[in-house]
């Protein structure tokens, strides 16, 4: 991808046809949240990853186009990696071992389990950081 490329591609996006400053607000310009977030899925179909979010904490031209060079750095590192890896054969047909998680499911399924013989409906993980254990506790203990 190139500056250019990514510069007109913005420009589309503006609800009114202008010339785009590399350091404007391009939410000022009229870029909603829904719009940034097809740019988001556009670019990652082009192999670009940058999160909505990193968009919005610094919503200009030069902002993003720095995000999408790391990205794109980022891509081109894990690509000689993977290059240089060399993984051996490996026989589709033999037997391997489960994850827990998938060995939970399948012990789950089980009806001689307690609160088994159900199947999975949604596996969910939350990232934990910045937690209060003393209010967690708290509020697990008012159930």
């Amino acid at each position: 991808m190139e500056y250019i490329e990514i510069k007109e591609q913005i420009k589309q996006k503006l609800p009114v046809a202008r010339d785009l400053g590399d350091s404007e607000n391009l939410l000022e310009l009229g870029l909603s949240s829904l719009t940034i977030m097809r740019l988001v899925n556009q670019w990652r179909k082009q192999g670009v990853k940058v999160s909505f979010g990193s968009l919005m904490e610094n919503p200009t031209l030069e902002g993003w186009w720095a995000l999408i060079q790391r990205s794109m750095k980022k891509k081109a590192g894990k690509k000689r990696a993977q290059e240089s890896k060399i993984t051996p054969e490996k026989d589709m047909k033999q037997p391997f071992p489960l994850t827990d998680v998938q060995y939970a499911y399948w012990v789950g399924r089980d009806e001689e389990q307690a609160l088994g013989g159900i199947d999975c409906h949604a596996y969910l993980e939350f990232d934990g950081g910045n937690i209060d254990p003393e209010r967690l506790e708290k509020a697990w203990n008012v159930l």
